[in-house]
């Protein structure tokens, strides 16, 4: 599992921003480092399998919490979780680093 934080802007947060979180598990292999810095687009792992559970696929959150606690996993509690299409479609082509350019809807 690899989470990412992510500072988004928000004037009327204290400190200007927020901090959302996405998370990418079931990965095979993590090609980043704790505490790493990424750049957009970089690659940070490859698709598993979970240890052969589950067919290839991505498990992919998106948080808005400070905690990095990763939870249980499809537990009962919403863990402070953002539905992955409304933050993608609200902060996708925004200025910086937010997110890749040129993804489509």
């Amino acid at each position: 599992m690899v989470i990412l934080a992510h500072q988004v802007p928000d004037a009327s947060a204290p400190m200007g921003y927020r901090v959302c979180q996405t998370i990418y598990a079931h990965l095979d292999e993590v090609l980043t480092q704790c505490d790493a810095v990424l750049a957009r687009g970089a690659q940070l792992g490859t698709v598993g399998t979970a240890n052969g559970r589950y067919l290839a696929h991505l498990h992919f959150e998106v948080r808005e919490s400070l905690s990095v606690y990763p939870g249980i996993g499809y537990a009962d509690a919403p863990l402070d979780r953002v539905p992955p299409e409304e933050f993608l479609k609200r902060y996708r082509g925004k200025g910086g680093d937010l997110l890749l350019p040129g993804m489509r809807e």
